[in-house]
């Protein structure tokens, strides 16, 4: 009986020592989800597990997507390369969908916008007015393309109401009716002879409205009177 119930003390001593053997390997660097794990190496008794976002580019398919990083949430499936001004999307230096920036047809201006100016006392007011935002510069142009004539303002501060120096050397004056053998062209030499007044920019609607005055320098002298351009412009899309 004695020998019996020493067997049995033995036999739960060697159970236990094994049980303790193979557990005693669990550890939070072994790559397999135990010992109360949340998961693999992680959560329970090893460190809390780390979520990784869902993102466009994690070349899972996941957060709704209809595609690996497409659809839903993401650029639209099916299009590849660079931005391109059909792909519906806003983007690289296009300033509306598949309009404005850099390499797309200029966006449709909004309804009500225009831009008029007085030069050489006369009072002028440009058929087609926009704008485009490149580097931090917004340009605001008046433009009539079948006279050749156009006003452009250029302006590199903050974007928001108020009075500033409109950028010299960019800010200029074009005419093709000026001269018979020649176009005009002047502009603005030094930032201290003009200046735009912002009356209304909203970054939101992307609109601007506003004055403007600028003295306009032409080596030729074509440009009479004091050469001073002063106009306004209201609700022109950026």
């Amino acid at each position: 009986m004695k020998q019996t119930g020493y067997i049995f003390v033995m036999m739960m001593v060697i159970s236990s020592l094994i049980f303790t053997s193979c557990n005693k390997d669990h550890t939070c660097t072994d790559g397999e989800q135990n010992q109360g794990e949340l998961g693999i190496d992680c959560g329970g008794p090893c460190d809390a597990c780390v979520i990784i976002p869902q993102t466009c580019n994690d070349n899972i398919q996941n957060q709704t997507e209809t595609g690996v990083d497409c659809g839903g949430p993401c650029p639209p499936c099916g299009i590849t390369g660079g931005p391109t001004c059909t792909d519906g999307i806003m983007n690289g230096t296009e300033t509306g969908v598949d309009c404005g920036g850099d390499d797309c047809p200029a966006c449709d201006p909004v309804a009500g916008s225009n831009f008029s100016a007085t030069i050489n006392g006369e009072e002028w007011e440009a058929p087609m007015a926009d704008a485009v935002v490149n580097s931090g510069v917004i340009r605001i142009q008046g433009a009539d393309a079948a006279a050749g004539r156009s006003v452009v303002l250029a302006h590199d501060g903050a974007f928001e109401t108020g009075t500033y120096p409109l950028l010299a050397g960019v800010t200029l004056f074009n005419d093709n009716s000026l001269q018979p053998t020649e176009a005009v062209v002047c502009q603005l030499l030094d930032s201290a002879n003009g200046s735009i007044t912002f009356t209304t920019f909203d970054t939101g609607s992307q609109t601007v409205s506003g004055t403007f005055s600028f003295t306009c320098t032409d080596a030729s002298g074509i440009l009479t009177g004091d050469g001073i351009l002063s106009g306004q412009f209201s609700n022109i899309s950026y």
